[in-house]
């Protein structure tokens, strides 16, 4: 029933353009490049729930990407457990501002 089908070329195509021009574009700070990784990233979501067998078949290749994934869990479970609420929540990202760049 489940044949190793594999996708087409267009997700890889979108996917791979759609990441390499949101990051030429976030570096001068627009929101397009933020806009467009998201959409490259519902892509590729969609491209492995279609083709799950395709993308898993390689357990070696899916090594980095759970590290990523593990990484950005990880970034939110302590958001959410240490972000106070209130007016003042500038003040947990307030060390980045006061770095100062070598001249």
């Amino acid at each position: 029933m489940l044949k190793h089908r594999t996708p087409h070329p267009a997700f890889s195509y979108l996917i791979y353009l759609g990441c390499a021009i949101a990051f030429c574009t976030i570096p001068f700070g627009s929101a397009t490049g933020r806009n467009l990784f998201y959409v490259s990233s519902y892509i590729a979501f969609i491209a492995v729930c279609l083709y799950p067998r395709y993308y898993l078949s390689n357990v070696k290749n899916l090594l980095l990407p759970a590290l990523m994934f593990s990484v950005g869990m990880g970034t939110i479970l302590w958001m959410h457990h240490f972000k106070q609420p209130g007016e003042y929540i500038n003040i947990y990202r307030s060390y980045m501002s006061t770095v100062t760049r070598p001249e």
